[in-house]
């Protein structure tokens, strides 16, 4: 009987071996050799915008285990890239857009849409690699109307709304807000407000930041916000003929982020202890390989997990069960069969 449980567990270990590869092969979703896409379309209704210029920056390098990692001129900034919601996302997309103006960063790709309102990448850049991509356009003039472009943070490849299979061609609508070229002549006030997310480290708090105001990427103004003035500031009388945006000089141990909602820009400063406790992606497998968010998709409005949020199903224990239910059916043959051998 001793002979009959060995070989029946030796069988079970040879099929989990045999399956190993193929549970690998689930996690790993994405094809390396493949080739990456994007085309960006650009219309104002049916009218397509033509001579758009757009940079497209390469901004974190994707894990095996789905996390985002800051890579290259983006290494080095004070921000949050995993994690995120829709509308983290969108701050994120705005204060990396913000940095890269103010610090003339170089973009991987850039180009001009085409007389359909197109724009295809890779354009001069010979290939795209898998990872984290910022996209920028700039104000752009057409038939007396103003365009300005939402910056977007994209995943190549990205998950297809089943989120059981990669896209490696991908397409976007450009998102944007337009003006008359006579609703731009107008003066404006622009607002800043400081908020800190700091609970249980205040004390580290500093008694000011110093506050930049950008005109077209360019700096225009410093100023100083502290308690005596309530962490905020407005800005009077600034031409709407330019693209005003702000950044500050973050704190050590903070990350930045930045909202803008009209002419008022949100400032929020998260404290980041040096050894932050980490929660499990998921508290019932903490093991689970973890499939990136496609940041340039909306989620739906319900209350989001403070970790990555996932897609799908998770389907590789499902070979592995199976294997194991085959090897206990197997067991119980050779015992049914030693039983009636003994009588």
């Amino acid at each position: 009987m001793r002979t009959i449980c060995k070989q029946s567990c030796g069988i079970l270990i040879v099929l989990c071996l045999l399956l190993l590869p193929g549970i690998a092969l689930a996690a790993e979703r994405t094809a390396p050799e493949e080739e990456l896409s994007l085309e960006i379309s650009f219309r104002d209704g049916a009218q397509p915008v033509v001579a758009a210029a757009f940079e497209l920056f390469y901004v974190a390098q994707l894990s095996p285990t789905g996390e985002f990692t800051l890579s290259g001129d983006f290494a080095d900034y004070p921000v949050q890239v995993n994690g995120l919601d829709s509308s983290g996302w969108k701050d994120l997309a705005f204060t990396l857009a913000a940095y890269a103006q103010r610090d003339e960063l170089l973009p991987l790709d850039e180009g001009e849409t085409n007389s359909s309102g197109l724009l295809s990448f890779p354009n001069k850049a010979e290939s795209l690699s898998p990872g984290l991509y910022l996209l920028v356009g700039q104000r752009h003039k057409q038939d007396g109307e103003i365009y300005t472009v939402e910056p977007v943070l994209l995943c190549l490849p990205s998950l297809d709304e089943t989120g059981e299979s990669w896209e490696y061609d991908v397409s976007l609508v450009v998102k944007y807000s337009s003006r008359t070229e006579e609703e731009q002549e107008e003066l404006q006030d622009y607002k800043v407000l400081k908020a800190w997310e700091d609970e249980g480290y205040a004390h580290l708090r500093p008694q000011e930041v110093v506050v930049q105001l950008l005109r077209d990427g360019q700096l225009y103004d410093s100023v100083l916000l502290n308690a005596e003035n309530n962490w905020r500031y407005t800005w009077e009388d600034l031409s709407s003929d330019y693209s005003w945006t702000v950044l500050e000089e973050v704190p050590d141990g903070y990350q930045a982020v930045i909202r803008r909602e009209g002419r008022s820009f949100l400032l929020t400063n998260r404290y980041q202890p040096e050894d932050p406790v980490i929660p499990p992606t998921d508290p019932e497998d903490p093991t689970e390989p973890v499939r990136p968010v496609d940041p340039s998709i909306p989620e739906p409005d319900v209350p989001q997990q403070p970790s990555l949020p996932q897609t799908g199903q998770l389907w590789w224990p499902v070979p592995l069960l199976l294997a194991a239910g085959f090897a206990l059916c197997l067991l119980g043959l050779l015992r049914r069969r030693s039983v009636r051998h003994e009588e």
